[in-house]
């Protein structure tokens, strides 16, 4: 089989599935898989495709037919225009959160802060984010979950940061220190409203 006919063939699986963009993610999956960027897809399209690649990108089609966050199988998420390493340790940060940074990046530069922190980490994206915007202030972050953190510092050592502090805590426990900004994106979904959503948002975000 070659490129575009498992990629039409996986479309459609994700099509019945009820998954929004087949055909996107049928392509991420792929180039997932295969470590390409997508255009090489319509640059190599009608290339055969080996049995032990089509069986990879099959199996990781199968899971997110049954729903699995995509960013978990793709093991990638972009946010701010940087990507992200995604695991099921910490939630799938939502593009909305993108506006927590850009505003509290833009109240930070008004003035000369010298710390902040962030709350309830999960995977550093914010923490990470806000660390590279402001390399010469001190970032903290927080999180009860042990397993966030270290995806937290997987995301730190991919970009490079060093002015972040891990501190395994629930929200400000036993913390007496100030911070020029305190941020946090805590989950704010209702439980009795979970069951109502789609399954890959209640399995990852």
């Amino acid at each position: 089989m070659t490129v575009i006919d498992i990629i039409k063939q996986a479309e459609k699986k994700l099509k019945t599935a009820g998954c929004n963009n087949p055909r996107l993610e049928s392509e991420v999956l792929f180039c997932s898989v295969a470590g390409w960027k997508r255009y090489r897809i319509y640059l190599e399209y009608t290339r055969k495709v080996q049995p032990a690649l089509r069986s990879k990108f099959n199996r990781l089609v199968f899971r997110r037919a049954n729903r699995e966050p995509l960013q978990h199988l793709t093991r990638s998420v972009e946010f701010m225009g940087r990507e992200f390493i995604s695991t099921p340790s910490a939630m799938i940060p939502r593009p909305e959160t993108e506006i927590l940074v850009d505003i509290t990046a833009r109240n930070l530069s008004m003035m000369t802060p010298e710390s902040i922190i962030e709350v309830g980490t999960g995977g550093g994206v914010v923490a990470c984010s806000l660390a590279l915007d402001f390399p010469c202030v001190s970032v903290v972050a927080t999180d009860i979950s042990f397993e966030a953190l270290l995806l937290t510092r997987s995301n730190m050592r991919l970009h490079g940061i060093r002015n972040i502090k891990l501190v395994n805590i629930s929200l400000l426990s036993g913390l007496r220190a100030n911070f020029d900004a305190i941020v946090a994106n805590l989950p704010y979904i209702p439980a009795d409203l979970i069951d109502s959503l789609q399954p890959e948002v209640s399995k990852g975000d």
